[in-house]
């Protein structure tokens, strides 16, 4: 029986930081002396409460380092820094005896709370002051957690609670597991561009998950008075363009299948932008005092060459 010496044994935890529940892969890095190959030994895995997890066999060995497999196993379910611990044991029937017996050595596993997405859309380019207006809400675990029942809030500028929803469990048609809801908010009372924020606060004595925060931007517009209709056409056809993206800062829309746009804006100088794919775009300064029509004739884009 020959006496070996374990000079080294390190195990390798991937990822760095694994989230809670999630694989995390282990792999463990033996040296002794004199160097050689430790078969029917394997390193034993035990949890920060001391529960064996598993046993990763010894099956490589390069001339200096032994080498076990790379074993999947899975995170504790609560955020934390877990020790661990791997102490090398012996199969039956080895004629190697490892001396001094192979105390156990500890390494640490980092888990992280699950994140989220949090998202705010279908925000209006502008809201008159103090009318109302409606968003869209949306929150996925990047674990796949069901997030009904979670709560969402949204904080103007001052950090002011200005509404809040609760998630039914309704999915985003399409999406790969974002809830949304639809949340009916009020306009600032004066004119001006306000950033505001959505906000999915921790949920009691769920460490589980993350907090979670998306900004969007509210711009609030004097009432509208006056409608501003866009005819789209062709310049050298005159025939109707629907589809044309029309923008008057703040103000945006897409002409009709008559290549129409009507705008409701507030009286002021705009400077209106014409454009759609296959156009080159235009655009016009406009001094809105009443409501007018404007036409808006676009200049095709030539085909790509075929010619290198």
């Amino acid at each position: 029986m020959m006496s070996i010496t374990i000079s080294s044994c390190d195990v390798v935890v991937s990822p760095d930081e694994v989230v809670a529940g999630a694989e995390v892969t282990l792999a463990g890095k033996i040296v002794c002396t004199p160097a050689q190959a430790l078969d029917g030994v394997a390193l034993l895995i035990r949890d920060h409460q001391g529960d064996e997890v598993t046993k990763i066999p010894v099956d490589a060995f390069d001339g200096e380092e032994n080498a076990t497999a790379h074993v999947s196993v899975r995170a504790p379910e609560a955020p934390g820094n877990y020790t661990w611990s791997a102490q090398l044991v012996a199969e039956a029937g080895i004629t190697n005896e490892i001396r001094p017996p192979h105390e156990a050595v500890r390494f640490e596993i980092a888990v992280a709370a699950h994140a989220l997405r949090l998202m705010v859309w279908d925000v209006p380019s502008a809201v008159e002051t103090e009318q109302r207006f409606t968003v869209k809400i949306g929150l996925k675990c990047c674990s796949g957690c069901d997030m009904s029942g979670r709560r969402i809030a949204i904080l103007d500028q001052a950090g002011n609670e200005a509404g809040t929803k609760i998630l039914s469990g309704a999915f985003w048609p399409g999406s790969d597991g974002l809830q949304f809801a639809e949340l009916d908010l009020s306009a600032p009372d004066n004119e001006d561009l306000f950033h505001w924020h959505a906000f999915a606060p921790p949920e009691g004595d769920d460490d589980l998950h993350q907090e979670a925060k998306a900004a969007f931007g509210v711009r609030a517009v004097a009432p509208a008075n006056c409608t501003v209709r866009i005819e789209a056409v062709d310049k050298d056809t005159d025939g109707p363009l629907p589809n044309m993206n029309v923008v008057m800062h703040p103000y945006r829309a897409r002409t009709d299948a008559n290549g129409i746009a009507e705008i409701k804006v507030a009286q002021g100088a705009y400077s209106v932008f014409v454009s759609g794919q296959g156009y080159y775009p235009v655009q016009r300064d406009l001094d809105v005092i009443d409501d007018l029509v404007s036409r808006a004739p676009l200049e095709a884009e030539p085909p790509p060459s075929k010619d290198w």
